[in-house]
């Protein structure tokens, strides 16, 4: 979509994330993490930055990563909206 209409994009999605409980002491049961992700698109369609969202209202079925910085580069300079609604004063 983002190649098709030459726009930057910013999609949430679901994402697994194997771990691997002898070295990971929090890894849950199912040997996974499941993150609620932004993930982000240039206009020709390059894949640009993935966000791990770890202020969750209300989402129990999902893990918290650790705090990250992500951003991606466009001509109008860095862009951070993968970290929308993640500040623990918006309530």
């Amino acid at each position: 979509m983002a190649l098709e209409n030459r726009l930057y994009l910013v999609a949430n999605i679901g994402d697994k994330q194997p771990c691997d409980p002898d070295t990971d002491p929090k890894c849950p049961e199912d040997k996974r993490y499941q993150y609620n992700t932004n993930v982000a698109y240039g206009p020709d369609g390059t894949f640009l930055a993935k966000y791990h969202k770890y202020n969750l209202y209300y989402e129990h079925q999902f893990n918290t990563p650790a705090p990250s910085h992500v951003y991606f580069d466009t001509p109008f300079g860095k862009n951070e909206p993968l970290l929308n609604l993640q500040h623990t004063s918006i309530q």
